[in-house]
């Protein structure tokens, strides 16, 4: 069937940025140069550049590839039972790709869950369950994720005494992962992050449907 180009276009863009992130490295304290080295490193804390926005950039093409997908499943006569099943598969297959990646050489198997494969694997088996349905219930659903997963940040017992924003921790991130795998990442990543990126999948599902519906309408 036809592709969307705008979408292969976004991907290739996303890709070649993963490419050259690189050469930007090299760029490291170059007179001129300097700042397209800061646009390819995370800020610390607070704040965004080029390189923030990688990941939810592979999130948003997830979700305006979804509906795609489905609907394919759809005409083909799979049920929702089948295509909950293949949500599944894919998952898990998501998720095994990315701990392999992880493991590259390491002396001992330590599943984690916060590379974009395992991220975008959770999110994509979450946002199965409104793909298909009306934008209302998927904004719904977005909105109810992002400030769900806010106020429990702010309102749980693990909070230390620097709060829930403080860099390290404690928190409800780092008690999760905890509990779950017995240890915390590196870097300060929590592997819940997983839950507001299912909101940048949804996104994603919509933005595509409303254009849909645009389309259909005009």
């Amino acid at each position: 069937g036809a592709r969307l180009e705008s979408l292969d276009a976004f991907r290739g863009l996303i890709m070649f940025s993963l490419l050259c992130g690189g050469i930007f490295h090299s760029l490291k304290g170059h007179p001129t140069w300097n700042w397209l080295f800061l646009q390819n490193e995370h800020v610390v804390w607070e704040g965004c550049v080029y390189w923030d926005l990688i990941q939810p950039s592979f999130m948003f093409m997830v979700g305006v590839a979804m509906p795609f997908a489905f609907a394919r499943r759809v005409a083909l006569g799979d049920s929702w039972g089948q295509r909950l099943r293949h949500a599944f598969i894919r998952a898990f297959n998501l998720t095994a790709l990315g701990i392999l990646l992880d493991h590259f050489g390491a002396d001992r198997i330590q599943p984690g869950f916060i590379r974009v494969l395992q991220q975008i694997a959770i999110g994509y088996l979450l946002a199965f369950f409104v793909v298909g349905r009306s934008i209302l219930v998927q904004g719904l659903t977005a909105g109810a994720i992002l400030v769900g997963y806010q106020l429990l940040w702010m309102f749980n017992p693990w909070n230390g005494p620097g709060g829930p924003w403080a860099q390290g921790g404690p928190n409800i991130g780092t008690a999760f992962d905890f509990w779950m795998l017995g240890r915390n990442y590196s870097g300060n990543y929590v592997g819940l992050n997983a839950i507001p990126a299912t909101a940048t999948i949804l996104f994603g599902v919509m933005a595509l449907e409303g254009v849909i519906l645009t389309t259909f309408i005009f």
